[in-house]
């Protein structure tokens, strides 16, 4: 199969999967293009159609699932059969039915998985207290990802390699994560003496979940997918403290290092 070209999509709102991807990207050893769609004002074109070239498309791990905003975005591509590496990044616990939700999403569009992988990366509530794959995707996984996707090139590059249906992308099943109803939401909250910072916060959300009102900076807790790109860019302003996800980041915290699995 002659494949000149790589296009990779990429929702990646705290910037681990966007680091896989890339190195995935390069592995490959073709030029290629990186197609941000994490952002609002980065979703520039309502389709991204594929030809022929090999396309990577990456998304984290929400509670085990494709984030419904991430597969609304998935949904704009189209392909035409093009053959496909399907990348999910998650937080050291488990992927569970993300990659087979992306599998069975994108096939129905006209792209054919033909690999895919799952990599840990450092989970969103990691902080200074909870170490929670703190630091991943580190060296040695950034090269892991980059002979994955030599070992792609290889595979491709073989003139008997036809791109085909059916590769069997494992998955863990997860009735879905739920939060317990609290009369606290679960979204993060504002710290004093940052109005400075408030834009920052808006332009990197990717749901477009908050707005300054009143002077005062206001998320909505419908649109709000605990993504914590803010939390994360910009800690002198945003922070998430619910005594329930508390709990969750002990428990956390204790897991041992998953390690990236890779399937070709």
């Amino acid at each position: 199969m002659k494949i000149e070209n790589v296009k990779a999509v990429v929702f990646s709102p705290t910037g681990g999967t966007l680091k896989v991807t890339q190195a995935l990207a390069q592995g490959v050893g073709l030029p290629y293009e990186i197609i941000d769609m994490t952002t609002p004002r980065t979703r520039i074109k309502a389709q991204t159609v594929f030809g022929s070239d090999l396309a990577i498309v990456a998304s984290p791990v929400y509670y085990g699932h494709l984030t419904a905003l991430a597969a609304d975005i998935f949904k704009k591509l189209i392909g035409h059969n093009t053959p496909t590496v399907i990348t999910c990044v998650y937080g050291n616990r488990h992927y569970d039915e993300a990659l087979l939700e992306m599998q069975n999403l994108l096939e129905s569009q006209g792209f054919i998985v033909i690999a895919a992988s799952a990599h840990v990366a450092e989970h969103s509530y990691s902080d200074e207290r909870h170490d929670i794959a703190a630091g991943r995707p580190h060296a040695a996984d950034i090269e892991q990802a980059k002979e994955f996707g030599r070992q792609i090139r290889t595979a491709i590059d073989k003139s008997d390699f036809v791109a085909k249906r059916g590769l069997a992308v494992p998955f863990n099943p997860n009735p879905g994560y739920g939060f317990p109803e609290h009369p606290e939401p679960y979204i993060p909250k504002t710290l004093p003496g940052a109005s400075d910072q408030w834009p920052h916060c808006i332009r990197i959300c990717p749901a477009a979940a908050m707005a300054i009102r009143n002077d005062e900076l206001h998320t909505d807790k419908s649109k709000c997918i605990l993504c914590m790109a803010c939390v994360k860019s910009f800690p002198n302003a945003r922070f998430f403290d619910h005594p329930l996800i508390a709990m969750a980041k002990d428990n956390l915290a204790k897991l041992p290092p998953r390690e990236n699995e890779l399937w070709l």
